[in-house]
This record gives C-alpha cells, structure tokens and sequence, in this order.
C-alpha cells in the first residue's frame, strides 16, 4: 500500500512515496480495466477507497514543495500515469458511475496533476549542480572549460537546461515564459535555418509583416498549435488561450465603435431589438459592446480548438466546436440585408471526442464564462428547467438582460445537428471560426419543434379551451411562449 512506504538507507522519502503512489496507479488502473459489469458493487467501492487512502491523500499530504528529491523526469512519469487512469475511468464510467463520486474522483486527478506539474516546473527551474560527485580533478577541469565559454553560448545552455525535455516529448505550456528572461542576441538567425516550427505563424514572436501567409488565408486549414498532448488541462489550457491570444492581440482592449464596425463587416446581419436598443445609453451600449466582444471571443477560441483537432487529435481539448444557435445563427445564415432581431447569443458545445461527457463539456462552459468575465456581468450554473446550460448576463441598472445561453448537452433533436457548417473570418490577420447549422437544418429544425407545440391537445391539455383547467394554466402558458418564440422561424 502506497501509505507503507519502505525506508531505505540512504534513500529518499519522497522518492519511495511516489514509487509507491505509482505503484498503486498502475494496479487501479488494471483493476477498472477489468470491471465489465454493473453489479459488481463491491469493486466499484475498492476502486473508491483505493485511489482516496492510496494515491490521494497520500500524494497530496506527503509530496510537496519540500520534497527536492524528485527529478523532473518522475513527475512526468507520475503525470503520464495520471492521464492512464483518468482515460481508463471516462471508458469504464458507465459500469462505475452509480457511486456518484466519479466526476469527484476526475477533479481530485486534475488537482493533482495540476500539483504534479507546479513541482515538475519548480524542480525543472532548478540548475543540477554538474560537478557533485566528480572527482576534484574534474571540477578544476570543468571550472577551466567553463572560462572559454563566450557569454551568448552560456546564456544559450541555461535556456536549455531551464527547458530541457525528453527527445520526442514537447516542452509544457508554462515554461515558454522562460524564454523572453533569456538575454538572446537581436538577430534570430537559427530558426531559419530549421524546418519551419509548425506554430511559427500562430504565435510569432517576432514582427510579422501584415500579409501573413497563413493568418489572412481564411481557406486555409489553422497552423499548428505547440501544445503537449498529454498535460495540458482546462484550466491551463484558458489561461493559455488568454495569454497567447487575447491579451497577445489585445482583444481584450478593443473600443465599441471598432468592434462594432468589425461586426457589421463580417456579419453585417446583426440587430438587436428594441429591448436593447431602448435600454439607457450607457447600458444598451455596453451591452452591445460585449455582445460582439463575446462573438469575437468565440471565433477566436473556435479557431483553437480546430487547430487542436487537426494537428494534435490525442490532446484532451480536440473535438470541440462551439456552435452559435437561435437568432444569432439565424443572423449568420439568413441572405445579408434581412433584418431579423435577437438580443441573446447562443452558444451549443459540440464535441466528436468520445471522452468527453456532460461534466467535461460542462468545466469548459465554466471556463468561457470565467473568461468572459467583465465588471458588468455574472453567470449561473443550470436552472430549473435546463441543468445543462450556463447563463451569462448583464447586469443593467434596471435588472439583470441575458447575455447567453452556453449549453452543454448533446442537443435533444441531435438529427438536426449532422450538418454543422464552418464560415471563416478575419481579424486584423488572425483567423476566426464560426460554427452553426446548415440553413435547411436549422430551419427545419425550428419547423419541427414549432408542430411539437401547434398540437391544441399538447400534453394532453386542451389549450384552446378558455379559461384552462387549473392543471394546464402552466402547461398553456409553457405552449403559448414557445409558439410565439418559433413563429419567427417559419418560412
């Protein structure tokens, strides 16, 4: 058991407790590989106890900050192990999921994984000492070489050592920042030299001329993204994008009137109704303003998670689409020049990544909302009538005016969500993506749910009858709204 850990002479505590902890990983992970039936309860409550006394608290209370007996090269190893039982759960959750602790068990996976990699790092930013068990002979000799090293060549070698990696593994996300501290000459004459990094163009480093060969090509497929496929997480992934993309491009700084006019060039459809438009100056402007900071947010990010799904299909975060519904779509594929109104932007999570289940889909709605986060506005997890679902809103002098729906269940007339289709944008050279249904889908779909209500006898109430039995008051009223909420569709 990982909390019996043997003592050696000489060794180090740490050390065996992590052998032990993967240890342990490693049995778990064959012990849910072999559960192939529902019934067997007495498994699933091992399984439980297991990875909570064995790997859990025994990783969380002994392995820490100091601990400076492990080398990076075992964290990643006990990272790795991780992402195996992590994997193995979400293939065997239908067998397992009855204790309803298996969405606990993924987020304390992730907390420690998150724990994993803050030690690697630190670790990592630690120089070896390289003459700690040579003889004083080598120690003169190497304190001789290290004179004749030219300035440039040293600063080179603790850049490498500050981010050096196994040959065939990519460098984390974090790290990069070590980059910029490094004094590296002015002229960056070896990247030419290299076959071309595939995220040269995504993120450039240096000043890219304005015709980008990639960027401004909307028919073009999105470069590659340097990501590690195996350990990147939500959390880190968001940061990331926030990063490298928003802050990067400073999207997050961009006046009303240039997004306005932006939005009117790339979905010139785009109206609000009265509602907003009759708001307070200051709040019908600044919830426009959002509106079309959220929209370009989601092309940003959707951008992303293509560039992910092609070049990096192991990663976690491959699959993902984010699909713009209701009037907004409706704006987006209805010819330029109808004028057709809608205040709120829908947002439907879709994903083709057969790990991925409403609690994984529901961390990443959570995620864009904390990303979208603005002095004036807040954001719920569910309601009453729909758990999946996130809503953002703005909170005007006056109340609170949603902003959007992000839904993450797999939609309830899936038929109509064969056909997604893709428009590329541009902003300023860098892509933008935007996912809705086809026009026929859509349309047809709205047609199909409109009939669900047009039946006067609907849940077996007859709303045509004035005044309603008592039992149908809510279920008429339920009728009535959504009739009129898809009337507007009807061709």
């Amino acid at each position: 058991m990982a909390g019996k850990t043997r003592r050696k002479r000489g060794g180090s505590p740490c050390l065996f407790v992590l052998e032990d902890v993967l240890v342990s990983i490693s049995k778990l992970v064959k012990k849910i590989q072999k559960i192939g039936d529902k019934k067997e309860v007495e498994k699933k409550r091992e399984i439980k106890q297991s990875f909570t006394n064995d790997i859990y608290i025994v990783f969380m209370s002994q392995i820490n900050d100091a601990c400076s007996d492990i080398k990076p090269k075992k964290y990643e190893e006990f990272i790795k192990k991780l992402d195996e039982l992590m994997f193995v759960i979400r293939e065997k959750r239908d067998y397992i999921d009855e204790l309803g602790d298996v969405g606990i068990i993924l987020t304390k996976i992730d907390d420690m994984i998150e724990r994993g990699t803050q030690l690697m790092e630190r670790e990592s930013m630690v120089k070896p000492s390289v003459t700690q068990n040579k003889s004083k002979k080598q120690k003169k000799k190497t304190k001789v070489e290290s004179k004749n090293v030219s300035p440039k060549i040293e600063a080179l070698t603790k850049i490498e050592n500050t981010i050096s990696v196994n040959e065939g593994e990519q460098i984390l996300l974090p790290k990069v920042e070590v980059l910029p501290k490094a004094k590296t000459p002015p002229k960056v004459e070896v990247l030419p030299k290299a076959k071309t990094p595939p995220n040269v163009e995504v993120l450039p480093k240096a000043k890219t001329p304005p015709k980008a060969k990639t960027l401004g090509a909307p028919q073009q497929r999105p470069e590659p993204i340097a990501l590690e496929p195996m350990n990147v997480r939500i959390k880190p992934f968001f940061t990331w994008f926030r990063e490298n993309y928003l802050l990067r491009y400073n999207a997050t700084n961009i006046t009303y009137r240039e997004l306005k006019l932006f939005m009117s060039t790339i979905f010139p459809n785009v109206f609000f109704t009265n509602k907003i438009t009759t708001m307070r100056k200051t709040d019908s402007q600044n919830f426009r303003h959002i509106t079309y900071a959220y929209m370009l947010f989601i092309g940003l990010l959707n951008h992303l998670f293509t560039a992910v799904t092609d070049y990096a299909p192991n990663l976690i975060m491959s699959g993902l689409k984010l699909v713009f519904k209701g009037g907004r779509a409706a704006q987006m594929i209805l010819p330029v020049g109808t004028r057709f109104e809608s205040d709120d932007t829908d947002i439907l999570i879709m994903s083709s990544n057969p790990y991925h289940d409403p609690l994984f889909l529901r961390d990443i709605a959570i995620e864009i909302a904390e990303l979208f986060r603005f002095p004036e506005t807040t954001y719920s997890i569910g309601s009453r009538q729909n758990p999946y679902i996130i809503k953002i809103a703005y909170m005007s002098s006056s109340g609170f005016v949603p902003i959007t729906d992000i839904d993450f269940k797999y939609p309830e007339y899936s038929q109509f969500y064969q056909d997604i289709q893709m428009e590329q944008k541009t902003w300023n050279n860098i892509p933008l993506i935007y996912y809705h249904q086809s026009s026929a889908s859509f349309f047809d779909e709205k047609e199909y749910i409109y009939r669900i209500y047009s039946d006067p006898n609907y849940k077996s109430c007859n709303c045509d009858m004035i005044p309603h039995r008592p039992e149908c008051t809510q279920i008429c009223s339920e009728r009535q709204y959504f009739l009129d909420k898809f009337s507007k569709y009807m061709r």
